[in-house]
């Protein structure tokens, strides 16, 4: 038997109703809002020029019978007082939440944005001739026109011919336009998992982790919401962490061993109450999710900032290793391990190219042996040789490159627990001008005394980086290193001062000379202090020149 279809056009104030009657119901499966400022003003520009926006795909079900619904951190709580009928949004979230935003004048915090998406400050643009007639602006009323304002009859000033023109046209596209809805009802569930994910194949698409989370749901296995929770939980830099990385260590720790191609069956396995899978992440899901935590503990103390991880997968695979130990801490040598295998993936680039599956899945394994085994030495060749780091070729990386290696080069100057030059005191890492603040980084030959002997990229190699706090770092500006450097030499830990930023206690550096050959000298006896120390942390038969 077919399911009856209802295809209706709305007006925009009947939209507007529906808001304001709280109608709407977001299912568990949708994901959070996702959609970037460009898109929103591509929407507003459509339905001003009377484009086609896509089809709203609505299940309506009895209000009593509205399951698997989440209270939406956007849309109004559905009324289930007040409304016979609950309209489950099964496509459209999305552009029912910017038209909801629009109208009421709305800020989504839960966005790619640090400061989250204010719809208060989307304009008219100032003419015409623009691509798009909208864009968000910070401004006053009188020099740019807020659509909320437009739409709700708020404006109360005078306006010039031509504006007033514009305004009246925007108002009557915006009233004029017909929004189409589809409206089927008797859908299930699973019916509504599918309808989902096929029609998300289009518009913005679904990421992996939302399909995984649309296929496992269930009331007692929702993945997305502990994942949530996770996040909510983590602290230095991990809230923008992918979250397939948290799926795929509850897969391992189910016991699925490749989790790069059983996803699939994993997410459908966890949808089913009568699975075994299912019944053990509904018992074990706790402890999964604090093996996360405390995986995420332990290199938060080495690191201090999750920006700087090498690989995201770290976070899952070391987490299989407090899963197996009974989330208890790591004995001495345990550590000594965990470092080595985190020090040698970095650099040796483990988890990148076309063997990093295996060697995930190896490391998966042997991080189970190591939970049970306090003495045993981890084994990070598998099937697959590990490529040993090349000294010249670390000199050469550019520290405004994203990269594995680059990114473990900061782990390993963070692990050297630098001080301030000042005052001997460890510098903190949210208070540190580093890489990731472009602004603030600090050369060590400062750039404007370098262009004019060597190429942009012999000056922006990490040989040439480390950390300073911002007050220093404007305080040296352009002077070269035994101008701004003199200030300390006199304090009696100075030797201990640069060997925390591992800078060599050598005249390149503290006596005065021609700048070429200067800096030519210090990345030679730099490169010594890092051989060095890179060798006693992955070993000599890791490192070639």
């Amino acid at each position: 038997m077919r399911e009856p279809i209802d295809v209706k056009k709305i007006s925009f104030d009947e939209l507007k109703k529906m808001f304001d009657r709280r109608i709407f119901a977001i299912p568990e499966i949708q994901r959070d809002f996702v959609w970037t400022k460009k898109k929103i003003v591509d929407l507003l520009d459509s339905i001003k020029k009377h484009y086609p926006i896509g089809s709203f795909l609505i299940c309506k079900v009895p209000a009593k019978k509205a399951k698997f619904v989440r209270e939406s951190t956007i849309l109004p709580k559905f009324d289930s007082k007040n409304n016979q009928e609950c309209y489950i949004v099964v496509d459209g979230q999305q552009r029912l939440s910017v038209l909801y935003s629009i109208i009421n004048g709305r800020k989504i915090l839960e966005t790619k944005y640090s400061d989250g998406i204010d719809f208060m400050q989307i304009c008219l643009s100032p003419t015409k001739n623009k691509e798009s007639e909208f864009d968000f602006y910070k401004t006053d009323e009188n020099s740019h026109i807020k659509i909320f304002d437009i739409l709700n009859g708020r404006i109360r000033y005078k306006l010039s011919k031509n504006m007033n023109t514009r305004v009246r046209d925007c108002f009557n596209q915006f009233k004029s336009y017909s929004f189409p809805f589809i409206f089927i009802s008797g859908y299930d569930e699973k019916s509504m998992r599918q309808a989902f994910i096929r029609l998300n194949k289009g518009g913005t698409s679904l990421s992996s982790e939302d399909k995984i989370f649309a296929m496992s749901y269930h009331k007692d296995t929702d993945i997305r919401r502990h994942c949530e929770h996770l996040l909510h939980d983590l602290q230095e830099g991990f809230q923008n962490f992918d979250k397939m990385h948290f799926i795929k260590a509850i897969s391992f720790d189910l016991g699925i061993k490749d989790f790069n191609t059983s996803l699939n069956t994993f997410a459908k396995k966890i949808a089913n109450p009568r699975d075994e899978l299912h019944i053990k992440y509904k018992k074990q899901h706790k402890k999964i999710f604090e093996s996360i935590k405390l995986s995420a503990d332990f290199l938060i103390r080495r690191i201090e900032d999750a920006s700087y991880i090498p690989y995201p997968a770290m976070l899952s695979i070391l987490s299989i290793f407090y899963y197996y130990n009974g989330n208890r801490q790591p004995t001495k040598k345990q550590i000594k391990e965990i470092e080595k295998w985190f020090w040698i993936t970095g650099f040796a680039k483990r988890y990148s190219g076309g063997n990093q599956s295996h060697n995930q899945i190896n490391d998966a394994e042997e991080m189970k042996k190591l939970a049970k085994n306090a003495r045993y030495k981890l084994n990070l060749e598998g099937k697959t040789r590990i490529e040993p780091l090349s000294i010249k070729a670390l000199a050469k990386i550019k520290y405004n490159k994203f990269g594995a290696i680059r990114n473990t080069f900061f782990c390993y100057l963070i692990s050297k627990k630098p001080v301030n030059f000042a005052n001997g005191e460890q510098l903190s890492i949210e208070n540190m001008s580093s890489l990731f603040n472009a602004k603030n980084d600090h050369h060590i030959f400062p750039k404007d005394l370098l262009k004019e002997y060597f190429y942009k990229d012999e000056i922006n190699t990490i040989l040439n980086i480390c950390f300073l706090t911002f007050g220093e770092n404007i305080k040296i500006k352009n002077k070269p290193p035994w101008v701004y450097l003199n200030e300390f030499k006199n304090n009696s830990n100075f030797k201990e001062i640069l060997k925390s930023h591992v800078l060599p206690y050598h005249d390149c550096l503290l006596e005065k000379g021609e700048i070429k050959l200067k800096f030519d000298t210090f990345k030679k006896e730099r490169l010594k202090l890092i051989k060095k120390d890179l060798t006693k942390l992955i070993g000599s038969k890791y490192i070639v020149e």
